[in-house]
C-alpha cells in the first residue's frame, strides 16, 4: 500500500433530518473548511458549507483545523448540523440602507413644526421639548417656584423639631436612640424620632401612647401666624 494511499481516509456523516452518507479518499491534510465544501457537494447534504457545523466525538471542529491535527482516524463518524446563515455584504449594505432611510425620516419628522406641548396654539422648539418660549419660561419659573417651596417647608419642618427638643435643664436625654425610649425594645434603624425629640417603636410612636410632651397646640398656633401675616393698610389722609 502507497503512502498516498495511507493518507487517505474514508469519512462517515450524519445529519439531521437527511440520510446519512459515505465520503471515500479524503486527504488528512485537508482542513475542515475544505472538508464542509465536500461534503456540502454529495448529494446525501442538504446543508450549505457557510452553515455547515461539523462535530467530531461531541466537540466542534473549527475551519482552520486540519484532520490530521485533530487525529480523525479513517472510519470515523462525523456529525453536520446546519447553523446560522451568516451576514453576506449584501445583507450589510441592506441593513445600512435600512438605518439611512429610518435616519432620514427621523431627521424630516423633527424639522416639520409640531404644536406647542403646552397647548397655547404656537409652535414648539425641539430644544425646548417641544414648548414655545413663553411656556417654556413659565414652565421653568414654575419649576424653580416648587423648588423653592419644597426647600422652605424641609426648612420649617427642621425648625419644628429643633423647638420642640427645647426643654428644661432636668429634661432627661435619651443616650441610646436604638432602644424605644418608652419599653426599652430594640428598635436599631426602624425607630421613629418623634417632636418630643425621643425615639420610639411601632407601638408607642404615637404621641398618646407615649405620654408626648410636645406642645401641639402652641405649635400650630405658630404656624397659622406665619402662613397668615396681618397685613396694615396705610392711613387715609384725605378722606373723600
Amino acid at each position: 500500500m502507497s503512502s498516498s494511499e495511507n493518507n487517505t481516509l474514508t469519512l462517515h456523516f450524519k445529519l439531521t433530518g437527511g440520510k446519512p452518507f459515505v465520503l471515500e479518499k479524503i486527504d488528512s491534510a485537508l482542513t475542515v473548511a475544505e472538508l464542509k465544501r465536500l461534503a456540502s457537494q454529495s448529494e446525501h447534504c442538504s446543508i450549505p458549507a457557510v452553515q455547515m457545523k461539523m462535530f467530531y466525538k461531541g466537540k466542534q471542529l473549527q475551519d482552520a483545523d486540519t484532520l490530521s491535527s485533530r487525529k480523525i482516524a479513517s472510519g470515523s463518524t462525523l456529525l453536520l448540523i446546519k447553523g446560522p446563515k451568516p451576514a453576506n455584504t449584501e445583507d450589510v449594505n441592506m441593513e445600512i440602507a435600512q438605518e439611512a432611510s429610518t435616519s432620514s425620516s427621523a431627521t424630516a419628522a423633527a424639522a416639520a413644526p409640531v404644536p406647542c406641548k403646552g397647548g397655547c396654539g404656537f409652535f414648539g422648539n425641539p430644544d425646548t421639548d417641544n414648548y414655545c418660549s413663553k411656556c417654556w419660561k413659565d414652565l421653568k419659573e414654575k419649576e424653580e417656584k416648587e423648588k423653592e417651596e419644597a426647600e422652605e417647608k424641609a426648612r420649617l419642618e427642621a425648625e419644628k423639631v429643633d423647638e420642640s427638643v427645647e426643654a428644661s435643664d432636668d429634661r432627661p436625654v435619651q443616650s441610646d436612640v436604638n432602644r424605644c425610649w418608652t419599653c426599652g425594645k430594640r428598635i436599631g434603624l426602624t425607630g421613629v424620632r418623634c417632636r418630643c425629640g425621643y425615639y420610639f417603636c411601632s407601638t408607642h410612636r404615637y404621641a398618646e401612647a407615649h405620654q408626648c410632651d410636645y406642645d401641639y397646640k402652641t405649635n400650630e398656633r405658630r404656624k397659622l401666624a406665619k402662613a397668615n401675616p396681618v397685613v396694615m393698610a396705610d392711613k387715609l389722609d384725605d378722606k373723600a
